[in-house]
């Protein structure tokens, strides 16, 4: 029997996919982003259709060796779409549908909220060091950092 393995590169890098991989729970929904911080803990964004899956639990953390360290986030993420770690392990998750970029640690304490209440490009927002961009429903799906104020990030869903 032959063993095939998958890698991919990134720039100069190689990686091994590994699959399966992760102790994600048993209802979890589909993955909607993954990263990483500073300590090389996987954070796993899920999303769940309301309409169709029950509700679960949308972050999950895991160590290095993919084992569940916590899960969080039911009440803090209606429509988990984004997830992006700073350098200095503050964890961004985009809510398309609460119009809101969730600012919080990696232990799952919510610091602030980037609300864009049906506007498209809350980067205008003094608070939003971060550049939403908003679909045709002017719901944020993605987040760009701001290197001057004219900068504006634009994305389709």
């Amino acid at each position: 029997m032959s063993q095939h393995r998958l890698v991919v590169g990134l720039g100069d890098r190689r990686y091994r996919v590994e699959r399966p991989w992760g102790d994600l729970p048993s209802d979890a929904g589909r993955v909607s982003d993954v990263t990483v911080d500073s300590r090389g803990h996987v954070f796993v964004l899920l999303r769940y259709d309301p309409l169709v899956d029950a509700p679960g639990t949308p972050v999950v953390e895991l160590d290095r060796d993919g084992a569940r360290v916590k899960a969080w986030g039911a009440d803090m993420i209606a429509d988990s779409h984004m997830l992006a770690c700073t350098d200095d392990d503050r964890l961004y998750i985009v809510d398309r549908d609460a119009h809101e970029v969730v600012i919080c640690s990696t232990a799952g304490k919510r610091a602030t909220v980037v609300r864009c209440p049906g506007e498209m490009g809350c980067s205008r927002r003094k608070e939003a060091r971060w550049v939403t961009t908003q679909g045709g429903a002017g719901r944020p799906t993605a987040r760009a950092e701001r290197t001057s104020a004219s900068m504006r990030a634009r994305a389709s869903a």
